[in-house]
């Protein structure tokens, strides 16, 4: 994830902090998922801000790690609900499908950017095959599924995830 979409991510990111306020916890991932704030510890969303929008592009995107730890991160919650925000489909690990069924409630937002006037139609229909890929995990994780493609519709999806 890059340029835009890692601001979109960022945007997001701060709904979701300024939602929950501490007691949430952030997973990023590429071909491999770290904690970027355990559940149980304080993080200025400056910081985390800042971290987000440090985070590099590369890699692949292996939502299984992502989904596996951050389950792992809220095994003594009573609910167990998270916000996943990926711009593509899983590329990398397990079938994150299976996970997904591990959570009370998995929200998904697609962060895409729009498709050029330009763009080629083969680029359209890939996006929908990611598209109803990544919806899959939402459906699987009883959750809501969102497709974004700017920055203005961000606040939007996140409300409607926090709302559900």
């Amino acid at each position: 994830m890059k340029g835009p979409k890692i601001a979109m991510a960022a945007l997001a990111a701060a709904v979701i902090v300024l939602h929950f306020k501490q007691d949430y916890g952030v997973v990023v991932f590429n071909t491999g998922a770290r904690i970027l704030k355990d559940i149980n510890r304080y993080k200025p969303l400056t910081v985390m801000a800042e971290e987000i929008l440090s985070l590099s592009a590369n890699g692949y995107t292996n939502i299984w790690d992502a989904l596996h730890m951050g389950i792992r991160q809220m095994e003594s919650c009573n609910k167990k609900i998270g916000i996943l925000l990926t711009d593509g489909d899983w590329t990398y690990g397990g079938d994150p499908l299976h996970v997904a069924q591990r959570f009370d409630t998995l929200h998904v937002i697609g962060l895409e950017e729009p498709v050029s006037s330009e763009a080629a139609t083969s680029e359209q229909v890939s996006r929908q095959y990611y598209s109803s890929r990544v919806e899959m995990i939402a459906k699987e994780g009883r959750g809501q599924f969102s497709d974004v493609r700017s920055i203005e519709e961000v606040p939007l999806a996140s409300t409607r995830c926090l709302t559900a």
